[in-house]
């Protein structure tokens, strides 16, 4: 969205967790792309000119699993190949996400960059600590036209698995932004798949008072800063706007803390 020309105009902030366009994909033409998706229909067993329609009508469990089958190994801390890459047309992405940020060329709006720390320093699946200087460009990018720039590094663990040996693993925070800090909806479920490989042996997280805390500040920060732009919520330090000098961050653990050495975290 934000280096695609066709969505100027269309946005007004950005939030951006737990990855990157500009970390890995440096982008393919559109017959490549397409080349790929051809693989796939084939895996799938879909061919003539009702492909579409076919490929609509298959679960899309099957699609998934043929998908990830076509995927290369990957290895922890380093950046998976791009199978299913940025389709540069041309049109709606005219280059390569990593390009347009470096090059100032982007839509630029207000932006919040996070990361899990569990997701930088390991152990666990999907360690990516190339994020963070990725994140670094996009927030010199949107600074350097006139908006503001938030980094944060969330950390909170429920208690259960905490005591596990557990991290803040991949997809560890969306229960959080989204207000499910008592597994009302079972979302937790799906964070466990991923917490396993860092510890946690129990399908409930042991949620406890400081877990709804930490959901209700990050529910008003993420919607305070979607309508005036400014990240503020009761009980948090007020959030600094990041430069490369100061390099500061917000904080998400068993305190809300602002500390320095956000392009530093997963050094």
């Amino acid at each position: 969205m934000m280096v695609s020309p066709l969505a100027k105009g269309l946005f007004h902030r950005a939030i951006c967790e737990s990855g990157t366009a500009t970390a890995i994909l440096k982008g393919m033409n559109l017959a490549e792309a397409e080349a790929i998706g051809e693989k796939l229909f084939k895996k799938l067993g879909i061919s003539g000119k009702n492909a579409l329609e076919e490929a609509r009508n298959i679960p899309f469990g099957k699609i998934m699993e043929a998908a990830i089958e076509m995927e290369p190994p990957r290895k922890p801390g380093v950046p998976p190949a791009p199978l299913w890459d940025a389709a540069i047309d041309g049109r709606v992405i005219p280059q390569s996400p990593n390009e347009s940020f470096l090059a100032g060329s982007i839509n630029a709006v207000p932006l919040i960059v996070s990361a899990n720390l569990g997701e930088l320093v390991g152990p666990g699946m999907l360690v990516m600590p190339y994020i963070i200087p990725r994140y670094v460009d996009m927030l010199k990018a949107v600074t350097g036209k006139g908006c503001a720039g938030y980094a944060c590094i969330f950390d909170q663990v429920p208690a259960g698995w905490k005591k596990e040996g557990c991290n803040s693993v991949h997809s560890i925070e969306l229960p959080y932004v989204f207000g499910d800090w008592d597994n009302s909806t079972g979302w937790w479920k799906s964070v466990f798949m991923i917490a396993q490989a860092s510890g946690a042996k129990s399908m409930n997280p042991g949620l406890t008072e400081h877990d709804r805390t930490v959901s209700e500040a990050m529910m008003n920060l993420w919607s305070s800063f979607a309508k005036t732009g400014q990240p503020k919520a009761h009980g948090v330090p007020d959030w600094p706007q990041y430069s490369t000098e100061s390099d500061r961050y917000l904080y998400i653990g068993e305190k809300f803390e602002i500390r320095s050495g956000f392009s530093r975290v997963a050094q």
